[in-house]
């Protein structure tokens, strides 16, 4: 069930915020993977495709990207 104390628009996203909580709690507490659940590789491989796209934009030119 929903807390009673949310309200909208934030009871929209109580489901999927919800489920997510769940993931992280389950891969700390019990190193269960979840496929759907991010995690810090991928957090880093995305900031590398930022930084590349900044460069590209600062430099004006394409930039290739170098994913470990």
């Amino acid at each position: 069930p929903i807390p009673i104390a949310i309200q909208n628009p934030a009871i929209r996203y109580y489901h999927a915020f919800n489920a997510y909580i769940q993931a992280m709690y389950e891969y700390l507490t019990d190193e269960k993977k979840n496929p759907d659940l991010p995690l810090f590789e991928d957090g880093h491989r995305q900031q590398l495709v930022m930084d590349a796209v900044f460069q590209s934009v600062k430099q004006g030119k394409l930039t290739r990207v170098l994913v470990e």
